[in-house]
Parts: structure tokens; C-alpha cells; sequence
């Protein structure tokens, strides 16, 4: 009897535990961004989800500068976070993903200066794996080969700017890296990485 209380108690402690430290795909999202906040950025988003994924789509990162001499939008290509048994969450960025940039400057009240470009984003062969609780996230990433490509830049709005050509290329292989994410009354992140 005794043997089976002990094999009783274990065993719903054992769950309990699992429980307590299991992420959500939702909690993964909030902690990545946290530290966006109190710099001025606003982030929207739309989620669904279906069983242990979620879907989060529609992102959009906007920032007003100061002083109002401009503002900023970033919008990216949906991210998946896959919940697994283990209480960790598989994090999915896509292999090919296109991040849209849109600025416009105001320097006085005669200017009013627009930018946009696009920026693909190719990931090849990678994983990130988060672990922790919901407000000390730790993320480990690894890529086989990261390739971003600038294209589609316009400027307009500059009248010392009439054709503006502009090529960017930026590749890296063996990527790992592990970032810790811990927020609260302050936010901190810690990381480090190897190319």
C-alpha cells in the first residue's frame, strides 16, 4: 500500500512539474516581444491555432520617431511555435520570408521623404528550440545557411535623389546561437552565437 501511495505522489508530482514549466506558443510570442515595448515599438499580430501549433501572421512592427521627424513599419511573413510533450516549443520562421520596410522622414515642414524596400530572408536547415517558463525564455537556434537579399528599394521625396540603384547581399553558414530572454521589472537578454 505504501509502495503504491509513493508510485501515486511521484507520479502526480512528476506532472505537476511538467505542468508548471511546460510553454505556451503563446507565452514563447509575448517573450520574444517584450524587450519591444518600452522602446517605442507597437507589435500586431493575428493568432490561430490548431491543436499544439500556433499561428501568428500579419506581423507588423511600427515605431513614430522623435520629435516627429519620422516614423518606421516592418512587416514580416508568418512564425509557427509547435508545443511538444517535453514542455518546449519549436519555433518556425520558414524557409523564405519577406520583410517589407516602410519609412518616412520629415527633417522640416517643406520635406516629407518616403522610403521603402524589401529584404528576402532565406533559412536553410534551421531549428529554434525554446525552453523555460514564461517569463525566462531560453532559445536555441541553429541554421545551416542564413541569406538575406535587399531588393525593390524607392526613395521619393528627395530632390538630390533621381535614380537610386542599390544591391545587398549578406550570407552566413553554421549558425548556432542561444539567446535568453528574461522579463519583468526589467527586461534583460543574453546571448550568445558562432558562424
Amino acid at each position: 500500500m505504501r509502495v503504491r501511495n509513493r508510485l501515486f505522489i511521484s507520479t502526480a508530482l512528476g506532472l505537476i512539474a511538467t505542468q508548471s514549466f511546460a510553454l505556451t506558443g503563446e507565452e514563447v510570442w509575448a517573450n520574444q516581444t517584450a524587450y519591444l515595448l518600452p522602446m517605442g515599438i507597437t507589435v500586431s499580430q493575428t493568432q490561430s491555432r490548431a491543436g499544439n501549433v500556433l499561428t501568428v501572421s500579419d506581423i507588423a512592427y511600427d515605431v513614430t520617431f522623435p520629435f516627429g521627424v519620422g516614423s518606421m513599419s516592418i512587416r514580416s511573413g508568418p512564425q509557427t511555435y509547435t508545443e511538444n510533450a517535453d514542455g518546449t516549443v519549436n519555433v518556425g520562421y520558414g524557409e523564405s520570408n519577406t520583410v517589407a520596410v516602410v519609412a518616412t522622414f520629415q527633417p522640416d515642414d517643406m520635406t516629407n521623404i518616403s522610403l521603402s524596400a524589401n529584404v528576402q530572408v532565406e533559412l536553410t536547415g534551421n531549428t529554434t528550440v525554446a525552453s523555460g517558463t514564461a517569463d525566462d525564455v531560453t532559445y536555441v537556434a541553429s541554421t545551416d545557411l542564413l541569406e538575406l537579399t535587399l531588393s525593390e528599394v524607392s526613395i521619393s521625396g528627395a530632390p538630390d535623389v533621381q535614380d537610386l540603384s542599390m544591391n545587398f547581399y549578406v550570407s552566413a553558414a553554421d549558425n548556432d546561437a542561444t539567446v535568453q530572454i528574461t522579463t519583468g521589472a526589467n527586461t534583460t537578454i543574453r546571448s550568445t552565437s558562432r558562424t
